[in-house]
């Protein structure tokens, strides 16, 4: 089993790249207006997933998370204006709970960074 102590390169976030891989796949076919703004999220979704461990700072990390979670939450808007004529594992309801899910994930963890980051800032003022 995959295992990382980063959620952006969690085995939840293949599953979510894979899933929306499936969908993109349809909707191309289909011509769907729907294909472009999700093949921007993945893409993006895909950089930063790809490039996390070469961040170099905290900081530079929070940025990718919060990068990350918007790029979640628009695909979870994009799937919600897919038709119902498009079926895809695991089905557009279950994406999108396991999506939101995630989402909610990856914010936590970009609020624990944040706060970690701010206690190391107070840290350096004390000192």
């Amino acid at each position: 089993m995959f295992r990382n102590k980063s959620n952006i390169q969690s085995k939840t976030s293949f599953e979510v790249q894979q899933c929306t891989h499936r969908l993109l796949t349809q909707l191309k076919m289909d011509n769907s207006p729907l294909y472009q703004p999700l093949l921007s999220t993945h893409k993006c979704m895909n950089s930063i997933m790809a490039n996390f461990h070469e961040l170099p700072t905290l900081n530079d990390q929070i940025k990718a998370y919060d990068i990350y979670s918007l790029q979640l939450a628009r695909t979870t808007a994009i799937i919600d204006q897919v038709p119902d004529q498009y079926s895809f594992y695991p089905g557009k309801s279950e994406f999108q709970k396991r999506v939101t899910d995630y989402y909610l994930n990856i914010v936590k963890e970009s609020s624990k960074k944040r706060n970690f980051l701010y206690q190391l800032k107070e840290l350096n003022l004390s000192s």
